[in-house]
């Protein structure tokens, strides 16, 4: 008798107790993180591609009315009882473009390999491996001094720093003086021209040759050994680029409607 009371009393706390709410889909992929750490309101970057996270965002939103414009997901929401209104509720952006297609194209690869005696083959192989950046997303970190930089430029900055790259002297032969003295040849020579002395023109053009020689084969030296400098650093810096890029961004989360968990 004793036993079935107990039994009893067992069931009893059982069915009283609090059934916990059910959890609702997250907003964002497992991977997330923020763009900026101290404001995850500004977005959120993937590893995922866009197409992904935009097939992720049409789960979240059910039997919702909705429709894309462009990158932007534009969902019938009701705030307040009908009628609906057409509302902004997330917007996915990457795939394509970004800062490094930009400045890392294939010409840029084939003139540094060409300027600092690498082959075409090394260009290559460089350049496909930024490729694989083309339309990626960094996170914004502090510099350091209090501000925001992208993540990509502190990690050029930090293999600059540890391959002792400076910026580059100005030739010494390009000093005032003949700086001065080249624009005064110039003006003489353009003068002769005008008058139609060719002798004295063609002597002024020997002269100012002169002057300007060595300014042009320091400046030469000077882009050989900056181009040099790049090349090092490309090679150095891509394999911590690659690992701090994401594939695309999340961000504008504005719309009630969108019935899911924010982190």
């Amino acid at each position: 008798m004793m036993l079935r009371l107990c039994i009893c009393c067992f069931l009893l706390v059982v069915v009283a107790l609090p059934v916990p709410a059910q959890a609702g889909p997250a907003c964002l992929p497992q991977d997330r993180v923020p763009e900026i750490a101290d404001n995850p309101s500004h977005g959120w970057l993937t590893h995922e591609s866009k197409e992904f996270v935009k097939a992720y965002f049409e789960k979240i939103a059910g039997n919702a009315k909705r429709h894309w414009d462009g990158d932007t997901l534009i969902m019938a929401c009701t705030v307040g009882g009908p009628p609906a209104y057409d509302m902004t509720a997330v917007t996915i952006e990457g795939g394509s473009g970004g800062e490094i297609a930009e400045k890392y194209s294939r010409t840029y690869f084939s003139n540094l390999a060409r300027n600092t005696g690498h082959t075409q083959q090394e260009a290559d192989v460089l350049y496909n491996k930024y490729a694989q950046l083309h339309g990626t997303f960094y996170r914004q970190v502090t510099d350091g001094q209090g501000s925001k930089v992208n993540e990509s430029d502190a990690i050029l900055k930090r293999h600059e720093k540890k391959l002792g790259i400076q910026p580059p002297a100005p030739p010494a032969s390009a000093s005032g003086d003949k700086k001065q003295r080249a624009a005064e040849l110039k003006k003489k020579i353009d003068a002769a021209k005008k008058r139609g002395d060719m002798n004295e023109m063609m002597r002024l053009a020997g002269e100012a040759q002169q002057i300007s020689a060595p300014m042009v084969a320091e400046s030469a030296a000077i882009t050989k050994q900056t181009d040099q400098q790049s090349w090092a650093l490309l090679e150095s810096a891509f394999p911590e680029l690659a690992t701090a890029s994401f594939r695309t961004r999340i961000s504008g989360f504005r719309c009630p409607c969108l019935q899911c968990d924010m982190p």
